[in-house]
């Protein structure tokens, strides 16, 4: 019984609602008024130029074209300049990534450095020359030389 008290509403979304402030649905303003910028400024040196009409036309419209879909397309949804001064904005403030490390320029500093490699070595079974030491044997008992003996016999 309540759903028939109860009334519901349907707005509908005009179909240009996401096309507010572009140019044929697809291009920005800003955008686009860099591409004309960027066009003419390609443009009228081939216009002043010395080729006959056909080839300024020609020319004209083959980089005013292309310059037009670059600048007017944008850079991953920023305009060209914005862009550029992104890129600009990183460039001056990158930080360096660094980490600490003893820089061996006193003797003092040569000195600890020497103390603790000797220590690590001496750790890890190797002499001030930098070489592994020879395995100790044990020396063998006459026991054990008989036993080894009569093993060998009765094989």
């Amino acid at each position: 019984m309540a759903r028939d008290t109860e009334t519901t509403t349907t707005y509908t979304i005009p179909t240009n609602y996401t096309n507010a402030g572009k140019i044929f649905g697809m291009f920005e303003l800003r955008s686009m008024a860099e591409a004309a910028v960027a066009a003419l400024v390609t443009i009228y040196p081939i216009v002043t130029s010395n080729l006959s009409v056909q080839m300024k036309i020609f020319i004209s419209l083959a980089l005013g074209l292309a310059i037009v879909f670059f600048v007017g397309s944008g850079i991953r949804g920023d305009s060209l300049t914005q862009f550029l001064g992104n890129v600009i904005r990183h460039l001056r403030n990158r930080r360096k990534l660094s980490y600490s490390q003893i820089i061996p320029e006193s003797k003092e500093v040569m000195d600890h450095a020497k103390k603790t490699n000797k220590k690590t070595n001496k750790k890890a079974g190797k002499n001030n020359s930098g070489e592994t030491p020879r395995r100790k044997v044990a020396k063998k008992t006459g026991k054990e030389k008989e036993g080894k003996a009569n093993k060998a016999k009765s094989k």
